[in-house]
C-alpha cells in the first residue's frame, strides 16, 4: 500500500513538474543547488500507516489486558476487597489462564489500582 502511494506521488510529481513552461525547466537546470528530486518529496509527503495486522494485534492485546483487569475486579470484591499480588493468583477460579499478548509481551498487573499493562509500549492503551 505504502509503495503504492509513493509511486502514484512521484508520478504526479513528475507530471506536474514535467509539463511546466521551459524557461522554468532552463531555470531549475542553472542552479542545479536548487533541483528537488520527485522522489524525495514524495518520500517526505507519505504518511506511514501502521500495518493492519499490528492494528489487530494491538486491539487483541487491550482485550486481552481487559480481561486480566474484570478478573482482578472480580477477585477483589470476592476476596473482601483484597486485591491479588500478582496476576497467577486469579488463574483457577476467575481466570482459565493468562492470556498470551500476540506479539509476545507481558502482562503486568499493577495491585494498587487493579490494572493491567502489556509489556510492549506499543500495546499501551490510550487514558481512556
Amino acid at each position: 500500500m505504502t509503495r503504492n502511494v509513493v509511486i502514484l506521488l512521484c508520478l504526479i510529481s513528475l507530471f506536474i513538474w514535467g509539463c511546466g513552461p521551459t524557461e522554468q525547466a532552463e531555470t531549475v537546470s542553472e542552479s542545479p543547488e536548487k533541483v528537488v528530486e520527485p522522489i524525495e518529496v514524495a518520500e517526505d509527503i507519505v504518511i506511514q500507516q501502521p500495518d493492519s495486522a499490528d492494528v489487530a494485534m494491538r486491539d487483541a492485546c487491550i482485550a486481552n489486558q481487559r480481561v486480566c483487569e474484570g478478573a482482578v475486579a472480580i477477585y477483589t470484591k470476592m476476596n473482601q476487597g483484597n486485591p491479588p499480588e500478582n496476576l497467577e493468583d486469579v488463574v483457577g477460579d476467575y481466570l482459565e489462564e493468562i492470556p498470551v499478548c500476540p506479539k509476545g509481551g507481558e502482562y503486568i498487573l499493577d495491585p494498587e489500582t487493579g490494572s493491567v499493562t502489556c509489556s510492549l509500549e506499543e500495546h499501551q492503551r490510550l487514558e481512556e
